[in-house]
């Protein structure tokens, strides 16, 4: 019974919820290498392999890292943290960290392999930009001067969940750089950074305690959700301009199907200061969820 509960905190504390988010630009990098006929069934499942052990990595490291530098306490209106709760020490984190980190080298590098055939320019930058994107899921909260006490979280998971989720995707597939992998970067990037909005408008008043001065905290709760529909909105402008511009009217469907989405994100989030901790919650989830919705659109009706 008691290894049971342990187990169940386990995958509590890998946040599995949060994956549907980290493979959203997997899908959008799936969607264009359909468009050009690459597609290859391995490197997509390599790919969202890879994609989820690199999440449940920066998850796991963020719990540690939280804890370590006092964001999480009790006024945290958020999910149970692991580490800060006592349900796991921070040995036993530091040993799961270790286990993340060399998953994700391996599953990284198989997939590396499995694109290239063989160790090459495109092999050894793209491993660089993968032990980079390791680092960067452990220094958000972890370790010393992370960069997630220093405003730039959203700066960084817009690089490493659009630009070089989406680039990098296709570039598997493609063997090459293609512009049109630029628009749906962004766009991802965007609403990736807009997901980790809602969540520091959310832990505003813990973080400011904490001094985890993260970009709403500097930009205080009303700039905060201005700059969050300000994001929604771009990406919006960006993605229906994509699809129009690269696939014409045969898409107009898909157009009307995403603005659904963004219009359902835009309301929530205008009537975010009105809502209490748990409705605030519900909104993060939306936010995420809402941002894999698009991703599949694409890649189901492409």
């Amino acid at each position: 019974m008691q290894s049971t509960n342990k187990i169940k905190i386990w995958i509590s504390t890998f946040r599995l919820r949060t994956l549907p988010l980290a493979l959203a630009s997997m899908l959008g990098g799936a969607y264009l290498a359909k468009l050009h006929h690459c597609f290859d069934t391995v490197i997509f499942v390599l790919s969202c392999l890879t994609t989820v052990l690199l999440q449940v990595l920066s998850n796991i490291a963020n719990d540690y890292g939280d804890a370590v530098n006092g964001a999480d306490n009790n006024g945290r209106l958020g999910p149970q943290r692991a580490v800060s709760s006592g349900l796991i020490s921070k040995d036993q984190m530091k040993i799961a960290i270790i286990i993340f980190v060399a998953l994700s080298l391996f599953s990284g590098t198989w997939l590396l392999w499995q694109s290239f055939k063989n160790i090459d320019i495109r092999f050894v930058f793209w491993f660089i930009i993968g032990v980079l994107g390791i680092l960067a899921a452990i220094k958000y909260t972890a370790g010393a001067n992370p960069y997630g006490y220093k405003g730039l979280g959203d700066l960084f998971v817009f690089i490493f969940f659009g630009l070089v989720a989406l680039v990098g995707s296709f570039f598997l597939y493609y063997k090459s750089f293609h512009w049109h992998t630029l628009p749906l970067a962004i766009v991802f990037g965007l609403l990736s950074a807009a997901v980790l909005n809602v969540n520091n408008i959310r832990d505003i008043e813990t973080d400011i305690k904490a001094g985890k001065n993260t970009l709403a905290v500097k930009l205080g709760k009303k700039s905060a959700i201005i700059y969050q529909i300000y994001i929604i909105i771009i990406s919006a402008v960006i993605l229906v301009t994509f699809l129009f511009v690269y696939s014409g009217m045969s898409y107009v469907f898909i157009a009307l199907e995403v603005l659904l989405f963004f219009f359902v994100l835009v309301k929530n989030i205008s009537l975010f200061v009105l809502l209490d901790a748990e409705k605030q919650t519900n909104v993060l989830k939306l936010t995420a969820m809402a941002t894999f919705g698009i991703s599949f659109i694409l890649i189901v009706f492409s």
